[in-house]
């Protein structure tokens, strides 16, 4: 994997971010990769609100048998 990054992707070191195309490597901040991303964001381009969570169960917990007596 490692000579794979290296000689197919140019891979240089970590972090590197691939951005329509253009190699991206190094440290960058939040501005500098908005810098990159956002005029390539349509103007129209509205984002889709995230789907409401599924609260997580617990595996730990006993299941519950609905047909089970109700214990006393």
């Amino acid at each position: 994997m490692r000579e794979q990054a290296l000689d197919e992707f140019g891979l240089a070191g970590t972090p590197t971010f691939y951005v329509n195309g253009k190699t991206l490597t190094g440290d960058k901040t939040l501005e500098q990769l908005a810098a990159e991303i956002d005029p390539l964001i349509p103007a129209d381009f509205a984002p889709v609100a995230p789907a409401a969570e599924v609260p997580a169960t617990d595996a730990m917990a006993p299941a519950t048998d609905a047909m089970a007596p109700a214990a006393q």
